[in-house]
């Protein structure tokens, strides 16, 4: 295949928080410590680790398919390790069948909620210990003092949120806890620099202050940024202006990167798709992407990314010389997630019921008896790709409120000049941190 005929790629940006391959035998010493860790998660399939891994690259797959749908193939950028942690928190705060359809929703069906804790827990620490600091997160929780709940309970001088709750917070998710006036303009913008801290001033306005009410009693928080160079930068000499083909056979001008010389990557092809991986400095992170031969059959890619497929192909990946042009890339997105959850099929916890009781104090008179849900659920992400690295980050918000009214139901030449996957991926975890589409 030349040059001019490799494209036609369906291009979805995933950034994945990965552990590492199998087929690192060209990547043996300290400096790919990460990677060789991540290949013993894979070789011991059986393990709690792998399993919960493998569902939630599942999970990436059916929320990625969804979204593209939800957005008629428009470009998007996604963290679903951002959702996949709140999620995880939440499942200690809610039971009967919102807890049933969140477990089944994360994929997380066959596993009790003690593992799922541990599990993040550790791959959270292992972000936290990790000294280069190229990817950093926060969580936070955030009790609204000015909700009419709130102040009812705390006259007669209780705690409004259940001790076991905030503990798990704590111990297993690296939450901040913070009691504040979110109806203030103070307390919000409490909220807003904590994000704009946590994301290195990349993400701002994350959502509207008028979300906020009486009614809202809690909020949670998750924050991502990761900055890190390439470890093979690209020449900035050498990037052009050429034509990439869209999803709909397209022609649109962008910058190309190029490598002026064969690198040495992990790579991988076969008759429908290319598949390479591009390291940055210090190998804890990559960014993969999924190139599929022919325009027509990018929708077919998708299929690849079930856990099976996409963990074969990264197991069969192996080092060669090859060249590669990338666009670059430079985006913002913003979603109310809330339609594509429910479209997607998780339906509870967004309608009034009691399965939030295990979130609050059991000591509350009458608290096994109100209705709460969610609120709205909000994300907005930050992409800049060029030839000395990536920058990324995201907030995610999910607003709990009480509801006073009834219960109703509802040698490669790899040429990304048309839609791709691809996926940045930390050498520890092996979670999907960021999720994309790019179509020009």
């Amino acid at each position: 295949m030349n040059k001019k005929s490799m494209g036609k790629l369906f291009f979805t940006l995933c950034f994945i928080l990965i552990l590492s391959l199998s087929s690192f035998s060209f990547y043996n010493n300290d400096k790919y410590q990460d990677m060789q860790n991540f290949k013993k998660i894979l070789e011991d399939k059986s393990s709690l680790d792998f399993k919960i891994f493998s569902s939630n690259i599942d999970f990436n797959k059916f929320l990625l398919e969804n979204l593209i749908d939800y957005k008629n193939n428009e470009s998007i950028f996604y963290s679903p390790f951002g959702i996949q942690v709140l999620f995880s928190y939440l499942l200690n705060g809610i039971s009967g069948q919102s807890l049933k359809e969140l477990k089944e929703f994360l994929f997380y069906e066959s596993f009790n909620i003690d593992a799922i804790n541990n599990y993040y827990k550790i791959v959270l620490q292992n972000i936290f210990n990790d000294k280069a600091k190229s990817l950093k997160f926060g969580n936070s929780f955030w009790l609204n003092k000015g909700s009419d709940l709130y102040k009812d309970v705390n006259l007669k001088g209780l705690k409004l949120i259940s001790e076991d709750f905030l503990t798990i917070a704590k111990k297993y998710y690296y939450m901040d806890i913070f009691e504040e006036d979110l109806l203030k303009e103070s307390g919000f913008k409490l909220i807003e620099k904590w994000v704009s801290k946590k994301t290195e001033n990349k993400i701002k306005s994350l959502f509207d202050k008028r979300i906020i009410n009486k009614d809202t009693i809690a909020i949670l928080l998750n924050a991502l940024y990761f900055h890190e160079n390439w470890a093979t930068p690209f020449d900035i000499k050498n990037t052009k202006t050429d034509e990439f083909t869209t999803l709909d056979d397209k022609k649109v001008k962008i910058d190309f990167m190029n490598f002026s010389s064969p690198k040495k990557l992990l790579y991988y092809e076969d008759d429908s798709i290319q598949v390479v991986r591009l390291p940055y400095d210090k190998f804890k992170n990559s960014l993969i992407i999924f190139l599929p031969k022919e325009l027509r059959k990018t929708k077919e890619t998708l299929n690849l990314m079930f856990s099976k497929d996409y963990i074969g192909i990264l197991e069969k990946m192996q080092p060669l010389e090859g060249y590669v042009k990338f666009p670059k890339i430079s985006c913002e997105y913003k979603y109310e997630l809330n339609d594509i959850l429910q479209k997607s099929g998780l339906i509870s916890i967004f309608n009034p019921s009691l399965d939030f009781y295990p979130l609050f104090n059991k000591e509350i008179k009458g608290i096994n008896e109100e209705l709460f849900k969610i609120d709205k659920i909000f994300q907005k992400t930050y992409l800049k790709i060029d030839e000395k690295g990536t920058t990324a980050a995201s907030a995610t918000a999910v607003s709990i409120i009480k509801v006073t009214t009834s219960i109703e139901k509802k040698i490669f030449y790899f040429i990304a000049d048309h839609p791709f996957f691809y996926f940045l991926i930390d050498e520890r975890s092996g979670n999907i941190i960021f999720t994309g589409f790019y179509n020009g």
